[in-house]
């Protein structure tokens, strides 16, 4: 907020979104531009004031993936449970292992280096 905010009133106007760090905006004709007047339209400013408040910046900066991570958890359920019993085996996790490694899920299989850490969350 302090590097965006340039009329100091405690939100992001879409001009002070769009701003890169110079200050400058990318031309409104642009696909970048509408992509990101979008964005902030309907993404972001969820009260419609045309101007994002500290809250809706953390919506911005720090987005919700729980939908994704359910998502992607299903999908490793689905295509490595062989025995179709709703859980993962040790045997069934390095049976598919390929699939765990090129998954976000997995952090593209760091977790699996260190399965303590990361027991809860698998």
């Amino acid at each position: 907020m302090r590097k965006r905010d340039k009329n100091k009133d405690g939100f992001l106007s879409f001009e002070e979104f769009i701003a890169d760090n110079h200050g400058s905006a990318p031309v409104p004709t642009t696909e970048h531009y509408a992509m990101e007047k979008d964005r902030f339209t309907n993404d972001f400013d969820l009260n419609g004031d045309n101007k994002l408040s500290k809250e809706e910046v953390l919506i911005w900066l720090i987005p919700n993936n729980i939908e994704t991570a359910e998502n992607e958890a299903d999908h490793l359920i689905e295509s490595s449970d062989s025995d179709k019993d709703g859980k993962l085996s040790i045997q069934e996790i390095v049976d598919h292992h390929e699939i765990f490694v090129g998954s976000e899920a997995t952090d593209f299989g760091e977790q699996l280096q260190h399965p303590h850490k990361y027991a809860d969350e698998l």
